[in-house]
């Protein structure tokens, strides 16, 4: 077995050997097995071989002793090369991202439910994120995480919806560190009968003409409007 156990940072959930940060200066961290003499770093576009600091079985890589991240947004390929006691060695490849933008929200929620739950999802497509919501009359320590696998698509099941507007707060911090800004989503639960109300279009005469209603909840109605359903 090769002297690197595991490395740290922030990682990409769908790939861990991918880490983030809005930093160039961000250090990457290595730990290692007991018996881990050395290790060093060099950047894909780079022949040099830049040490790394011990501190016991955890090597470092430290910005003075070598280049730091250009300062410009992208994906920084590096090599870790780690050298044991026994003369074995084994280099693990990483790929450092640079990004100082925040997650960008794109909230699915319905508007008006007729159930007192709802299922919210947010995706973030252009950055892995830990995603939040809460009630806006809530203070942050009441947030729920929304659950994802891949760090891009969230999902949460809201219940207990008390009738009428029912007002939320979502956002997400990224995998660099970042917050996006809150957005702020209401969902209606209606209770009740179901109502029908014709349009005006429909008087219009037709040999086919369109049937157009419109109902106070979301509804299912057939073709005759012999009745609906909720």
């Amino acid at each position: 077995k090769g002297p690197i156990a595991a490395w740290t940072g922030n990682r990409d959930p769908g790939d861990e050997d991918i880490a983030y940060t809005d930093d160039p200066n961000t250090p990457i961290i290595i730990d290692t097995n007991e018996d881990t003499d050395s290790c060093t770093y060099r950047w894909d576009d780079d022949t040099t071989e830049y040490p790394m600091t011990q501190n016991g079985n955890r090597f470092t890589y430290s910005p003075s002793e070598g280049t730091t991240l250009p300062d410009q947004d992208g994906s920084y390929p590096v090599h870790i090369t780690c050298i044991d006691s026994s003369g074995n060695e084994e280099t693990t490849d990483l790929t450092i991202v640079l990004s100082r933008e925040a997650p960008q929200l794109t909230i699915t929620l319905p508007a008006i439910v007729n159930t007192n739950s709802v299922t919210a999802t947010v995706t973030t497509e252009n950055l892995p994120s830990d995603c939040y919501h809460k009630r806006q009359n809530q203070d942050d320590s009441a947030k729920t995480t929304l659950q994802s696998a891949n760090g891009r698509l969230h999902t949460i099941t809201i219940n207990n919806l008390v009738e009428g507007p029912n007002a939320f707060e979502f956002w997400c911090v990224g995998s660099n560190s970042r917050a996006s800004t809150r957005d702020q989503r209401t969902v209606t639960y209606q209770t009740g009968p179901l109502t029908i109300t014709a349009r005006s279009d429909m008087l219009a005469h037709s040999a086919t003409p369109f049937i157009h209603v419109d109902t106070n909840k979301p509804a299912g109605c057939n073709y005759n409007l012999d009745s609906c359903g909720s």
